[in-house]
């Protein structure tokens, strides 16, 4: 009870009603414990307890003028831990971006831009182009110089060739970033992903 009601819920009773909820489904012997708590909440709990300020919650209490490499670190990894998805390595340069991004304050805009980071990498992996383009600013701008490039698409062709030449354009518009290309393209970043390894793209 006592690490539950620790816990900082975002201002957010329903995701504490999951937690419990999700706790009682996966009870065997109808009584609580410790062990029952979430592992993302007793990782932020360890951190409290110990004084060490790297958990998520400490990073959205933090000033955005005051994030670290190490503090950002510590909230991809609690989230990833949180929704079960491994990440491998972070890169110096999205930890880099990521601290100088203007989160007007806001650091739940931090958390949401992280959530969806690791929900869409299939590699494991997280760069800089990794970033969604409506928390970077800088990422919008390079957007909006990318231009319109004539696109050679004929009658004739099939849906598949068509897709792959206008894929294969925008990603040489948007110099490879895959992030930019799914947006100007209105695709999801795994589909993306799909359709370059599916057609064969270089």
């Amino acid at each position: 009870l006592e690490m539950l009601s620790s816990y900082h819920w975002p201002g957010n009773i329903r995701e504490l009603e999951n937690c419990v909820e999700g706790m009682i489904v996966m009870s065997s012997d109808h009584v609580l414990e410790l062990d029952d708590v979430p592992e993302y909440i007793r990782h932020a709990h360890r951190a409290t307890v110990s004084g060490a300020d790297i958990s998520t919650q400490s990073a959205l209490r933090t000033s955005s003028q005051h994030l670290s490499s190490d503090l950002v670190r510590a909230m991809i990894q609690s989230l990833a831990m949180q929704h079960g998805i491994t990440v491998r390595r972070v890169s110096d340069a999205l930890l880099h971006r990521l601290i100088a991004i203007d989160w007007a304050g806001n650091n739940y805009s931090l958390k949401q831009c992280i959530e969806m980071m690791i929900l869409m990498t299939e590699t494991g992996v997280l760069e800089t182009e990794d970033i969604p383009p409506e928390f970077d600013r800088q990422e919008e701008a390079a957007s909006s110089d990318t231009g319109h490039r004539p696109v050679d698409i004929r009658v004739g062709m099939t849906m598949e060739d068509a897709e792959r030449t206008l894929i294969r354009a925008t990603l040489a518009s948007c110099d490879n970033n895959k992030t930019q290309t799914a947006r100007i393209l209105n695709i999801g970043l795994r589909t993306l992903f799909r359709k370059i390894k599916d057609y064969g793209i270089q």
